[in-house]
């Protein structure tokens, strides 16, 4: 039998809801899946990287580094480095990258580039994947939801990741796709790498069509003589309820004589949609 995993002492001993969950539980239960995208947006970023204002706020989780404990898994993709076996698989993990938050009642994570996490919904997961010409896949069903990153959009990535939830259980109709498509990743897929220049390489593996949803992201170099601008560059948090699609540009640039690239958000928000599951 497993076991369930074990959090840090401070987070055991909270006898009653923190600022963290309170404002979560406020989101769910006064607002319909459909009405939560800006404020889910906004509550997430808190979590991660807290603004002064709200230094508790992030004090009111823990960071934990996975381990395996319990029902929650991690796991590289193919050509992604990492774990023991044949990196031409998919291989469960545990390292650095495999770190989340946790309040008593939730848990936070971003997924990285080439990564997979297979949630209970009990833990009432919010996940976040950020791509340029990457791609991501989701799956869920009564007990889990499973989010992959899909490497730019690399097609045995994707092909490894619907024959992993299928043999696992998910049904197909319950798998959706967020996919880079368009000129560049045209390009790209033809001069690099075996890449998903569209929705067909998803749609042939048996993914429904109204469960595919697109962005197209190109760059643009130079951009004001100060860097390069990213544009449509597009963000999904999941939930055990819904996924949440949107999109910004964002402006790049490295300041003379140092290594370190600034980013910051040049757009406002667009794109936006709500796929329930």
């Amino acid at each position: 039998m497993s076991k369930e995993p074990v959090y840090s002492e401070s987070v055991q001993k909270e006898s009653k809801p923190n600022s963290v969950d309170l404002d979560f539980g406020a989101l769910e239960e006064n607002f319909a899946v459909e009405d939560r995208m800006e404020l889910t947006r906004v509550l997430f970023q808190d979590v991660m990287d807290p603004p002064a204002s709200r230094e508790s706020f992030g004090r009111d989780t823990e960071l934990i580094v996975g381990k395996g404990e319990g029902d929650i898994r991690h796991y590289f993709l193919p050509d992604i480095p990492g774990g023991k076996g044949d990196i031409n698989s998919i291989r469960e993990a545990y390292d650095s990258r495999t770190e989340y938050y946790k309040s008593p009642e939730r848990l936070f994570l971003r997924v990285g580039q080439g990564e997979m996490w297979v949630i209970p919904k009990r833990e009432n997961p919010y996940i976040k994947i950020s791509m340029s010409e990457c791609g991501a896949i989701i799956g869920t069903d009564n007990d889990r939801i499973v989010v992959a990153h899909i490497s730019y959009s690399q097609i045995d990535e994707i092909e490894a990741v619907v024959r992993f939830m299928k043999e696992n259980g998910i049904a197909l109709q319950n798998i959706y796709a967020v996919a880079s498509v368009g000129n560049q990743a045209r390009k790209i897929g033809v001069e690099g790498s075996k890449r998903a220049k569209d929705i067909t390489v998803y749609a042939n593996l048996g993914i429904p069509k109204e469960n595919i949803s697109t962005f197209e992201f190109h760059s643009e170099l130079p951009y004001g003589g100060e860097g390069w601008l990213s544009v449509n560059i597009t963000q999904v948090i999941c939930t055990r309820e819904a996924i949440y699609k949107y999109s910004y540009d964002l402006k790049s640039s490295v300041k003379l004589g140092s290594s370190l690239i600034k980013d910051e958000r040049v757009s406002d928000y667009r794109n936006e949609k709500v796929i329930k599951l």
